[in-house]
């Protein structure tokens, strides 16, 4: 039943990721969406045909999603923090190439100007001018890559704490941002008081990292919450229900 539940939300154009996961839920998705009644229809149509297999969810609206490098995989350390922000940004209105051009890269960021142009009718600094475009008024953000993670021994986990003192925060805001392992912060309403995503080798590790925080902020940390990804079937910031406007 997991896998026609997946398959269901596969169908969805505005989910942008979803995990099989190990901890507190069976599965964790991801919604891109202009207006929140477009997630209530989506989730009520999922609950005409599957409410007796959920047991107990939860939702939470990100606002801000903080991109960290990857810095357990290389020697020389670098800090930089990519944020995707909703709520506040500007819109920018873009064309069809736009879409066009936002979809290939979302698929392979590394193709090359060349290919790009003759995918899309265009000279290269035409679509040079466009990237150009997209990136000064914040639509794309970063290029990052997406990384099977097994392969090199590692697991991906989602990490909810609860705190018994908030004043804490931006503490513990420099501790994951100096931690190698550490790859992503979520800031959301309705969430926990600070989440952080990290990938480690082992369960073993995980623990290490929980007590460590622990012993960093001793009576301060008043519960913990995590899942453990067991599989990533969909991955994509570009929002698919773009394209049926065009």
């Amino acid at each position: 039943m997991d896998e026609e539940i997946v398959a269901h939300f596969l169908k969805e154009k505005d989910v942008f990721t979803i995990y099989q996961t190990d901890g507190k839920f069976d599965l964790a998705l991801g919604f891109l969406v202009k207006d929140l009644n477009i997630y209530q229809k989506a989730y009520e149509n999922f609950l005409k045909k599957y409410r007796h297999y959920v047991i107990s969810s939860n939702f939470s609206i990100l606002t801000k999603y903080h991109h960290y490098n990857r810095n357990y995989l290389v020697e020389k350390k670098k800090y930089n923090d990519s944020v995707l922000s909703t709520g506040s940004c500007q819109e920018y209105s873009v064309d069809e190439k736009d879409l066009q051009l936002l979809q290939e890269i979302s698929e392979n960021a590394r193709i090359t100007l060349l290919e790009l142009a003759k995918k899309m009718g265009m000279t290269a600094t035409g679509v040079k001018y466009k990237l150009r475009n997209l990136e000064k008024n914040k639509v794309i953000v970063a290029y990052k890559l997406l990384l099977d993670i097994k392969k090199i021994g590692y697991d991906y986990y989602k990490v909810d704490l609860e705190l018994e003192d908030i004043n804490i925060i931006s503490s513990l805001n420099q501790f994951i941002v100096q931690h190698p392992n550490v790859i992503y912060r979520d800031v959301a309403v309705g969430g926990s008081d600070f989440e952080f995503d990290c990938e480690l080798k082992s369960q073993e590790d995980f623990y290490w990292l929980i007590n460590e925080i622990k012993s960093l902020f001793p009576g301060k940390i008043r519960n913990y919450f995590y899942y453990k990804a067991l599989k990533i079937y969909k991955y994509s910031y570009f929002p698919e229900s773009l394209l049926q406007k065009t």
